[in-house]
């Protein structure tokens, strides 16, 4: 049954209508306008993220006809920087190297139960990194591999995020036998603000700088720097080699230009995303997007935070102080170091294990896949 379908870059065309498909499920719910979901250009707005080649749709279709409008599934792309640290005896080695966020992986209802969406992932490998990268050659059952588009197979990493649960991404590995995304540690650390015991402040002006968009693109830049300078020190004492994206080129903004939308709509948006401390300048701040939806919880989730362990609760209640002014019924971060994650837990953070989003990875580089995803912040996340 698989051996006449393969994997093809989208068209335009295919684009929109893998959306039309999702609306029901992804838009609707969340009050997005259907043309806004659409995005007709197929460039999300022009913005940096999408921009030379970076995000990609692709399509499960038969190899005979590879731009139908009635292909099987359909899923996306983020390619993304990537930094990997090496420990060999006392040295250390960083490399940039190239790795994709995988997003929207969908399949219409009609065509459930029928192996597609899996079929889709396993061959995805296929087109993201060498040939190389796997424990085999290409199952002949499967036909022939899909052919590599111009800027691909070169990556070292994949990730994504199940709502699935931990085993459907896994058995789509890219050769029977062998694991696809393996879902990591993954813990979210909320603080409630109706029920909070934490002291939120609202005076931002002796210490604080509160930042909009723009703005954040300088710190991104200056924070990618930053990791990439620190990369080698952060490998734990178990794990000799390490990976971790980079704010900038458009993966930090993803989040807040997907909500642009809904904000923009509200008759007093935010206007602030993002804080950094006045007096240590580029080493202590926050950047945050926002959940608005309809009917949920409104809820500011923070997307990177650096911070000494020493300021991090008078940045806590700024934020806070911040966020009820918004009338945020909660705060949350993502895969805070473990002494931040203590810290936390004395201002009223309350740090469990993910049972959504469940960050999941699949290694295509040198080694064993015993790799350590530094930084899995929510500024990762597609």
């Amino acid at each position: 049954m698989f051996k006449g379908l393969s994997i093809f870059p989208a068209t335009k065309e295919q684009a929109v209508e893998s959306r039309s498909r999702s609306y029901e499920a992804w838009g609707r719910p969340f009050g997005m306008e259907m043309e806004g979901y659409l995005d007709r250009k197929n460039d999300y707005g022009g913005y940096e993220m999408a921009k030379e080649g970076r995000w990609t749709t692709w399509v499960l279709a038969p190899r005979g006809d590879p731009e139908t409008l009635d292909f099987m599934c359909s899923c996306e792309t983020l390619r993304r920087e990537t930094v990997v640290s090496t420990q060999a005896g006392s040295d250390y080695k960083s490399e940039s190297q190239v790795g994709y966020g995988v997003a929207s992986v969908f399949t219409p209802p009609q065509n459930r139960g029928k192996g597609y969406a899996k079929h889709m992932m396993r061959l995805l490998h296929w087109v993201l990194a060498p040939a190389s990268s796997f424990s085999a050659t290409f199952p002949e059952e499967w036909g022939q591999p899909p052919a590599i588009p111009e800027g691909f197979g070169t990556g070292v990493v994949s990730v994504l995020y199940s709502d699935v649960g931990r085993e459907f991404y896994k058995a789509a590995g890219p050769v029977p036998g062998e694991d696809g995304w393996v879902v990591g540690p993954h813990v979210i650390t909320t603080w409630n603000l109706a029920t909070s015991s934490l002291n939120a402040s609202n005076d931002t002006a002796s210490g604080w700088r509160l930042l909009g968009k723009e703005q954040l693109q300088e710190l991104w830049e200056r924070d990618s720097e930053l990791i990439i300078d620190e990369t080698p020190s952060n490998l734990s004492s178990t794990n000799k080699k390490a990976f971790t994206f980079l704010p900038r080129k458009g993966l930090g903004e993803y989040l807040y230009r997907r909500t642009d939308w809904f904000v923009n709509k509200m008759e007093d948006s935010p206007k602030y995303w993002g804080m950094e401390s006045k007096l240590n300048v580029g080493n202590t701040f926050v950047s945050w997007s926002y959940e608005m939806y309809p009917g949920h919880p409104k809820t500011l989730l923070v997307t990177r935070l650096r911070c000494p362990r020493a300021m991090l609760a008078e940045l806590i209640s700024v934020l806070v102080g911040y966020a009820k002014e918004l009338g945020i019924d909660k705060v949350q971060a993502w895969n805070l170091s473990d002494e931040l994650k203590e810290e936390c837990s004395k201002i009223g953070g309350d740090s469990v294990d993910a049972e959504e989003h469940l960050a999941s990875a699949k290694w295509y580089g040198k080694g064993d896949s015993t790799v350590e995803w530094l930084n899995s912040e929510k500024f990762a996340w597609c």
